[in-house]
């Protein structure tokens, strides 16, 4: 305990009294600032922390902008896959009016019905006349009684404003139905208007793609410029209703066709950062949100673990405080090496957006040129349908199996047989001999042309008597993959003579792969593909 020393005379005290004095001074000052101290100790882990915190949020916050931009950028280019797609279905309808104008409205029906069942989005497809009467439908028979003049979109279409129409059709209460229409014009031979090809769409597709590929967090919309909801998920928390005139987020959506805007909206009128952007030459916007909850959860969540670092940090403090420094570098550390992490992911992602852009693309000049292809040698539209669902099988196996890099064709095999099984009434057998191979995007895209083209042809000339199957063997040998087709069919067959569309294609695609073919007649026909895993 400090005492009190009591003064003195001065001519009583040794002369060493003087440095006695100094030392109670010296002790006071000491008890002084040790309360100081204290609270700088405390004060202290308790800035740094803060700091941590301010530095985390706002590292949080950029994070969800580049989450919201990937996913949004993603999930539109999806979108306008899945609309060109529909335009593709709308233009084989009007080809199949052109080379058929006087069809029955059965057939007319029956193909409709085939192309509608091709893709699961699509709920019906529509044709109607220059007069706006429902011609032909694949959800209903034609009923003459039906008229579309009077329709907003009709007149449109009619008039030459737009060649294409987006809505949600309040008057057949699209939207309490889950549907939104897709309207083509169609013209004759001289570029007169000859009526409209209408197709509905099911937004349940695109919920369920959403919920395969978009994060936990979040919410997803897909609305017409005009403010109109055409597809909400999750339908409970999403946007709930129309965009009106003067809402801020139409307002952005107006000022530039992509972005990001901090919205409170939807069922929970919760805060959130949404990413949009138009799709394509679309009149139609998605939206992806990312609620302040989430980011608030994520930020808390590290918080948490900061916590449980600090806090021992401030106790050392008070024994020494340069063991809080030394801590405080090795937190530069690790904030260092998740901003690295963080980076390197953004990269990769990137490039992979940029990869998914160039083999869209890709693959959006190869059914362009199977369409003008089927023009030339007028083949059927149902070949065309059916290389064209080659394709989409390609993708559809590397959205279900996660690899957006490389594809599996033994796979890809297996679900393409599936496919020609349930495609026919009296199925062929198969006997399958596939070693698990893969190879990348953008040359498994040729070789399932090919393998298409090969198995549909063995599947359309095999005797309907014969019981011996159709054999596919695919291996690999060193640097190179071999595919072997053997079937028992006929022996006039147009394809071995060389004379078929079909092997034409079979050889314009094997050049792409690098790769050498055979076609040799016995009791049917062996096809042999052998080409190099990569690319020469």
């Amino acid at each position: 305990m400090l005492q009190r020393i009591e003064p003195a005379n001065s001519s009583e005290q040794p002369s060493d009294n003087g440095e006695a004095a100094q030392r109670p001074r010296a002790s006071t000052l000491i008890e002084k600032a040790f309360p100081q101290f204290l609270v700088i100790a405390i004060l202290l882990p308790l800035l740094f922390f803060g700091f941590a915190a301010y530095r985390d949020w706002t590292s949080v916050r950029a994070e969800a902008e580049t989450q919201v931009t990937h996913v949004r950028d993603v999930l539109v280019e999806h979108a306008r896959r899945v609309f060109k797609t529909h335009e593709l279905a709308a233009l084989a309808t009007r080809d199949r009016i052109r080379r058929a104008p006087a069809a029955q409205p059965d057939d007319l029906r029956g193909f409709l019905l085939s192309l509608a069942g091709a893709f699961p989005e699509i709920a019906s497809i529509s044709v109607i006349d220059a007069e706006g009467q429902l011609l032909a439908s694949s959800a209903r028979e034609a009923d003459a009684a039906l008229s579309f003049a009077d329709a907003g979109w009709f007149r449109r279409l009619r008039d030459g404003e737009m060649s294409r129409v987006v809505e949600a059709d309040p008057a057949q209460n699209a939207i309490a139905q889950g549907l939104f229409t897709l309207s083509f014009r169609h013209d004759d031979p001289e570029g007169g208007f000859d009526g409209a090809v209408r197709l509905a769409i099911s937004p349940g597709y695109f919920n369920i793609f959403h919920s395969d590929i978009a994060p936990e967090q979040g919410v997803i919309t897909l609305f017409h410029e005009n403010g109109e909801m055409l597809s909400r998920y999750p339908p409970d928390v999403a946007m709930a209703s129309d965009l009106t005139q003067d809402d801020a987020f139409r307002e952005a959506v107006a000022q530039a066709p992509s972005g990001l805007i901090t919205y409170r909206g939807g069922g929970d009128d919760e805060e959130r950062l949404y990413g949009y952007a138009q799709v394509g030459a679309y009149p139609v916007y998605l939206a992806y949100g990312l609620g302040r909850s989430d980011m608030l959860g994520i930020w808390l969540g590290r918080l948490g673990s900061y916590a449980g670092f600090f806090i021992p940090a401030g106790a050392a403090l008070l024994v020494l405080a340069l063991f809080a420094w030394r801590n405080h570098r090795e937190l530069e550390d690790t904030v260092e090496l998740r901003t690295q992490a963080l980076s390197s992911a953004v990269a990769e992602k990137n490039l992979l957006l940029k990869e998914v852009h160039h083999r869209v693309k890709n693959n959006m000049q190869i059914i362009s040129s199977l369409i003008r292809m089927q023009e030339r040698v007028h083949t059927s539209p149902d070949e065309t349908i059916r290389r064209v669902q080659a394709m989409a099988l390609v993708h559809d196996l590397i959205y279900s199996h996660g690899d957006f890099a490389s594809v599996n064709l033994a796979a890809y095999a297996h679900r393409l047989v599936e496919g020609v099984r349930r495609g026919r009434d009296d199925p062929p057998e198969f006997d399958l001999q596939l070693e698990p191979v893969t190879i990348a995007l953008d040359r498994a895209m040729p070789f399932a042309l090919i393998l298409s083209e090969v198995v549909s042809n063995a599947a359309s000339h095999i005797f309907a008597e014969d019981s011996s199957p159709i054999t596919i063997v695919l291996r690999r040998e060193g640097d190179e993959i071999e595919l072997c087709v053997d079937d028992e069919g006929e022996g006039r067959n147009p394809e071995i003579d060389g004379r078929g569309f079909g092997l034409r294609l079979i050889k314009s695609l094997a050049v792409q792969l690098g790769a050498r073919m055979t076609y040799e007649r016995r009791h049917g026909a062996i096809f042999r593909l052998r080409f190099p895993v990569e690319p020469v």
